[in-house]
Formats: C-alpha cells, sequence, structure tokens
C-alpha cells in the first residue's frame, strides 16, 4: 500500500462505531436510505477485545472516517460501513444499491497489525477479489474500484492474523467502472500540485479524467501578467497542457506516474486579459491529471 497516497486519518472518531467495535470486536452499519442490509458478520458471538485491539479498532475506525469520496464523486452514496478485529472473523454485508452494470462500486479498505486482508465484492454474476498488506500500528484507506453487475452488492473482508484490526466503507458511485478509476488517480494527481494556501498569487485549480479532458476558459489575468501553470498527471501515458492568452501560447507535454509529482510546467506571459488552460491525453495515456495557476509578476 502506497501510504504517500492515501489520507491521512481524522482528529474524530465516529464515537458510536467505536463503541460498537469495542463491545462486539464487529461494526455493521448503513445509510439511512439503503434499502437492506444483511450483516452475517454483525451477528457472530461477541469476544471480548483486548486493549491493545481496542486501540486496532480506533485506528481503523479514523482512517475510515477520512475515505469519503472526494468533490469529483460528488453522485457517490454511502451503502454502509464494516468494522471489526480480525479474530472476530470475517466481516459480511449485504447492499440494495441504486446501480446499474457496468457502473462502479468503491470500497474504502483498511486494516492494521501487521499481516493483509481479504476483499471479496460480488454482485449478480460477477466476484472480484483483493488482498491489501496491513501497517502494524497504524492504518490507511485504500480506495479499491469494482465493477456492479447488478443491485445486490455483497462485501466480506477477511483477516489473516489474529491480531489487529480491519474495516470497510462501501459506496455506489453511479457512473461507470473506468470514469471512477480515473477520478481516483485524478485525486492523487490534485494533491501532488500546489493549492491555494502553497501558493502566492494562485488564480485556481482543477482536476479530472484524461479520458474526458480538463479544461478552463475566461480565467481573468492581466494582459503582460506571468503565470505559472503547475501540472501532475496519475495513471500511464503522458498529456499535452496548453495555455493560451490571446497571441501568447505555450505547450509542454507531461508525462503520467503511478508515484505523481508536481511540475511547474508552463511559465508564460499574458497576452490578453483572459486565459485558456486545457490538458488532452496523448494517445494510449489514462489515469487523472490536474494543475494549478498563480500569478508570478
Amino acid at each position: 500500500m502506497n501510504h504517500a497516497q492515501l489520507s491521512r486519518a481524522r482528529a474524530a472518531v465516529l464515537s458510536g462505531a467505536i463503541a460498537l467495535g469495542m463491545m462486539s470486536g464487529v461494526v455493521a452499519c448503513s445509510s439511512p436510505d439503503t434499502k437492506a442490509v444483511k450483516a452475517p458478520g454483525a451477528s457472530a458471538p461477541a469476544k471480548k477485545l483486548t486493549s491493545a485491539e481496542k486501540q486496532q479498532v480506533k485506528l481503523v475506525n479514523l482512517a475510515l472516517g477520512d475515505s469519503d469520496p472526494d468533490d469529483h464523486l460528488h453522485d457517490a452514496h454511502k451503502l454502509g460501513v464494516l468494522v471489526g478485529a480480525k479474530r472476530s472473523g470475517p466481516l459480511r454485508a449485504t447492499y440494495n444499491s441504486r446501480l446499474k452494470p457496468g457502473q462502479a462500486v468503491k470500497v474504502d479498505l483498511a486494516c492494521t497489525g501487521g499481516g493483509a486482508v481479504t476483499l471479496t465484492v460480488a454482485s449478480g454474476k460477477s466476484t472480484e477479489t483483493t488482498e491489501a498488506t496491513c501497517p502494524d500500528d497504524s492504518s490507511f484507506p485504500e480506495p479499491l474500484i469494482f465493477t456492479a453487475d447488478g443491485s445486490r452488492v455483497n462485501v466480506t473482508v477477511t483477516g489473516h492474523g489474529k491480531y489487529g484490526a480491519m474495516g470497510a466503507v462501501v459506496h455506489d458511485l453511479n457512473i461507470s467502472t473506468a470514469v471512477a478509476r480515473d477520478l481516483i488517480l485524478a485525486n492523487q494527481a490534485r494533491k501532488a500540485v500546489p493549492n491555494k494556501d502553497q501558493l502566492e498569487g494562485f488564480l485556481g485549480a482543477t482536476s479530472g479524467s484524461l479520458r474526458e479532458g480538463i479544461a478552463s476558459s475566461g480565467l481573468d489575468v492581466k494582459k503582460g501578467q506571468g503565470i505559472r501553470i503547475h501540472a501532475a498527471c496519475a495513471g500511464t501515458g503522458s498529456l499535452t497542457l496548453s495555455a493560451v492568452s490571446g497571441t501568447a501560447k505555450s505547450i509542454k507535454h507531461v508525462s503520467c506516474s503511478i508515484d505523481p509529482i508536481g511540475l511547474g510546467g508552463i511559465l508564460f506571459t499574458a497576452a490578453a486579459t483572459d486565459l485558456e488552460v486545457r490538458i488532452e491525453r496523448d494517445k494510449g495515456a489514462s489515469g487523472g491529471a490536474a494543475y494549478s495557476i498563480n500569478n508570478e509578476s
């Protein structure tokens, strides 16, 4: 798991979920408008947790509390949360969602205590399984995307080893799996470019899927103003970053990477009072990209 790409945990814990986790070692809950939830894992015989396991459950809850979808996934719908100690056995839940076949299910998986966990997501005739490594004394949510094959989603989280805790937050996204995976990468790219708190003269920023293209136009600038555009691409291949202001135009190719690095890709002088910035993927490229703009004058 690449910790540099993952969100740091929130400072606040979902107290109700933690309390349940400490009592029984397993938590299964859903959003109020979820039509149906069955969580056999939650009805397993209660096992008293040790002090160490309680601490591990807290770490997982902290991590999952920071796993809400980013701004791109605005139509995401939380189906439920599963949290428990590894030795309490597999966590299982069945959710009814609004998804159509081919749309995306997003599962944020977190665990701690070393070893690994296996996540299985089943929908209709489709079943996908993945395994994640658990840090020893910390926990980080790993966003995973699966394809729905029907409106019912079955989720199982199985721990390997008797020490530590595990958990997952489940969302349906109401978008295709391909676009969802791009947008997860776009979020990584967005974190790689400087934001408004890091730049003097900040003018704007945006991010999105290479598949759909990214463009901003009509940005107000001053003629003769120095402009710097920072760009990053998470994925494979490369993109073309272009900026146009009146007669001034600049183009730069930016390589994509699994570990994106923000580059001050373009520095030029505006020749008019408006600015257009565009990102287009080069042939064969896939993933997400982001840019931010600041005044260099």
